[in-house]
């Protein structure tokens, strides 16, 4: 049982150092790099509805637009950025001709 409270103050004082911040920030860093060159965005949309496909597209466009801006995780990364146009492109593809074109501007501004 004293094992157990050892790796706990352990843990406990690894968060509360300055070290934490970086090296959490670098996880989630990658996390997103995968996600956002690893996902199968045609087959992940296959089983989203038409609002939850609205959501998503508003969601990466705000991220490309942050990315565009440099301020983004990646800080304006060109192959990031393609991929996001990618999936916003493809979201496009699935919603209604009506929401197509709004949506289109939105990511052209």
């Amino acid at each position: 049982m004293r094992d157990i409270v050892l790796i706990t103050n352990q843990d406990s004082k690894f968060i509360e150092s300055p070290n934490f911040e970086a090296w959490m920030n670098e996880r989630v860093l990658e996390a997103y790099l995968n996600d956002v060159l690893h996902t199968d965005i045609a087959n992940l949309l296959k089983n989203v509805t038409e609002i939850a496909s609205i959501d998503l597209f508003l969601r990466l466009s705000e991220e490309l637009e942050l990315e565009r801006q440099g301020i983004g995780l990646t800080s304006g990364n060109a192959k990031i950025m393609s991929r996001l146009q990618f999936f916003l492109q493809q979201i496009l593809e699935i919603l209604p001709e009506g929401l197509q074109e709004p949506l289109r501007r939105k990511i052209e501004q």
